[in-house]
């Protein structure tokens, strides 16, 4: 179902740095992926008999590239995937291709692949998927997702960085009628996809230098600085309360999907 499926690394040449990481990763930690690996740049791409180069010519900015990328993709489907997401530990590739199928199943706009906030509250428990509602935060990112190749193109702006597709892109997607879908919530402690974030605000993070160095690529740390300890604390004390958050409002919901069942049962 899911072979001829775009695997497609959005990129730029500014960011060549990270694609020796990245593949390096990929490859070691997904061998038996089954999706065709795409990489989108600008001029200039990664020698690899398993990467196939999209090379849209000057870079006109995160929306130009990625129209430019996906007018060159004749499939109906792509799954999308910035270069800093470091896979650091082994993938269940029939449980991935599982999680896949199930958005194709659902014929849905997004799925959202990797365990970051929003999440999903499942009501099933041998589900693994769910919608995210209307009015979440981050409801669409530009991560590691499943795409229906319409829905993706009719959110994205030529002049839209990768932020404003974000801050803007939710509001459009609000406005549609496909459903946007998550992994769920108790997947987190155990990820389908483990990986580091490897950059933010262009710095390498205090996680990528640690994999980096257990990977043997120390070289490729040189190419940009490294966030710094108070910058590291910040963002990993971010990313915990807003974790925390919508932990706590997951479980609200489901408190009211319970109380609204007895209410029925009774």
């Amino acid at each position: 179902m899911v072979e001829g499926i775009p695997f497609v690394v959005v990129s730029c040449d500014a960011y060549r740095d990270v694609w020796l990481p990245f593949f390096h990763c990929f490859f070691k930690y997904w061998p038996d992926c089954p999706l065709p690996v795409y990489l989108g740049s600008n001029e200039r791409t990664f020698v690899d008999p398993r990467v196939r180069p999209l090379m849209v010519g000057v870079d006109g900015g995160f929306g130009a590239n990625t129209l430019a990328i996906l007018t060159r993709l004749k499939s109906e489907w792509l799954v999308t995937c910035n270069e800093d997401i470091l896979l650091d530990r082994r993938l269940d590739t029939q449980l991935v291709i599982g999680i896949i199928e199930r958005g194709l199943r659902a014929n849905a706009g997004c799925l959202k692949l990797i365990t970051t906030p929003p999440m999903a509250a499942v009501r099933e428990r041998n589900d693994l998927v769910g919608e995210v509602p209307a009015g979440s935060p981050y409801r669409v990112s530009f991560s590691l997702n499943l795409w229906r190749k319409e829905v993706l193109l009719a959110l994205l702006r030529q002049t839209e960085s990768a932020w404003d597709f974000e801050r803007r892109g939710n509001r459009r997607a609000d406005q549609m009628k496909e459903s946007f879908l998550a992994l769920d919530w108790r997947l987190a402690r155990n990820p389908p996809i483990p990986f580091v974030h490897g950059i933010i605000k262009g710095r390498w993070t205090s996680a990528a230098v640690r994999l980096l160095k257990r990977e043997g690529l120390v070289e490729c740390l040189k190419g940009r600085p490294r966030q710094a300890l108070s910058s590291g604390v910040y963002a990993s004390l971010y990313v915990r309360l807003f974790r925390l958050r919508w932990v706590w409002e997951v479980r609200r919901q489901c408190e009211g999907v319970l109380r609204a069942a007895k209410g029925q049962a009774a």
